[in-house]
């Protein structure tokens, strides 16, 4: 928690008009509650630049406009930046959410003197790591934040991203209002589903300057959901504890049904960690929805605070065996996987919605900034947790 002795940082957010998925899926929305909930002070726009890049900025905030209001967006709250200057001058801190591509790197950014922070987003994907790893030390990004410890779980970033060992601020996904439990877990299905794409390394339809880096790493893995893949490859002997909703190769994608409606039908879901070692959106979204996690027993999940038989079920990581054993298990315990449902629901809307995630990030920020104006340096942030001290 923030104490009484700290200062309270200047923080702006870089192009918010970028944000990925901000009209769409709103994954990323802890971002406006940064905004709403008063954590950000400015918000810093680029400076006009050509005829297209305008035109482009005006497209993007049209999209924006269908979707929101002025007070849904907090710019009620914020004050805007548009120069350089403006930007040193009020500025601390520079946060941007906008997966490091090569737009958002100016020579503004470059000759920013405050402390940038940088979200990776999908690191492996689009571009090589290698490459945004370049750009960052170039630009004199300080901190990264990745949708887990990438510094400690993820062997592609220890490899590609080595400067920002003990420099990663882990950031869950949260969940957006549209997931909510709304079928009593009584009268759900007493099975687990399994739900989710199945992306493979090398897929078809994309260019292979997007992946050939990661599938090169993980020269003998076909597959970035590897044990998404393994369900699918064993649904015969799981076909009493799991129901799946999982594309077979060479599909492996399906938004035709309701994901929402789906956890609401289920007691339990699978999730999996990918090869890149974080918890995917599913992991918050699934739990808000009423529907008990049966993950790995990988740290990145208790980094953010899931503890099995407290609001989670674990298996050993990559054992479909054990899956099924723990599936069963609690198959045959209804009185005790309703307890995990409950505190499971309890915990995501106390700590991981998008507000809360907002409210610790903050916190994270305001620490990381008053440890380095004490040292004079950019300290190593390692031993910060996500989870707040209770």
């Amino acid at each position: 928690m923030t104490t009484s002795t700290e200062k309270k940082p200047r923080i702006a957010i870089h192009n918010l008009q970028s944000l990925p998925n901000l009209a769409t899926f709103k994954i990323h929305n802890y971002v406006l509650d940064l905004i709403k909930k008063g954590h950000v002070e400015y918000l810093y726009f680029d400076e006009v630049g050509r005829l297209k890049d305008i035109r482009q900025k005006l497209a993007a905030l049209n999209s924006i406009r269908k979707k929101y209001s002025w007070t849904e967006l907090g710019l009620n709250k914020v004050k805007f930046l548009f120069t350089e200057r403006a930007l040193n001058k009020h500025v601390d801190i520079l946060l941007n959410f906008n997966s490091t591509h090569s737009t958002q790197f100016t020579p503004a950014i470059k000759r920013f003197k405050g402390i940038k922070i940088f979200h990776l987003m999908d690191y492996f994907w689009y571009e090589p790591g290698s490459v945004k790893y370049e750009r960052l030390q170039e630009y004199g990004v300080d901190y990264l934040m990745s949708y887990s410890s990438s510094d400690k779980h993820c062997p592609y970033f220890k490899k590609t991203f080595p400067n920002y060992l003990g420099k990663v601020i882990a950031v869950p996904f949260g969940y957006t209002d549209r997931f909510v439990s709304t079928i009593p877990f009584g009268k759900r299905e007493n099975k687990c589903v399994a739900l989710g794409s199945v992306n493979p390394f090398r897929p078809a339809d994309a260019n292979p300057s997007n992946y050939l880096e990661t599938a090169d790493f993980y020269s003998r893995e076909k597959f970035l959901h590897k044990f998404r893949r393994m369900i699918v490859e064993n649904l015969d002997t799981l076909k009493d504890q799991v129901d799946s909703m999982l594309p077979v190769f060479p599909k492996y994608k399906d938004f035709k049904y309701d994901i929402v409606q789906k956890f609401n039908d289920y007691k339990m879901f699978t999730c999996d960690e990918t090869m890149f070692y974080f918890p995917t959106a599913k992991t918050y979204e699934g739990v808000a929805s009423g529907c008990v996690m049966v993950c790995s027993d990988h740290s990145c999940f208790k980094e953010f605070g899931f503890m099995d038989g407290v609001n989670c079920i674990t298996h050993r990581q990559f054992d479909i065996a054990h899956l099924k054993e723990r599936i069963a298990e609690y198959q045959n315990k209804p009185k005790e996987l309703e307890a995990i449902h409950r505190r499971g629901l309890e915990f995501v809307r106390n700590r991981l919605s998008h507000k809360a995630v907002a409210d610790r990030l903050s916190e994270i920020y305001t620490s990381i900034f008053n440890d380095c104006q004490k040292t004079g340096i950019r300290i190593d942030i390692s031993s910060y947790s996500f989870l707040q001290k209770v």
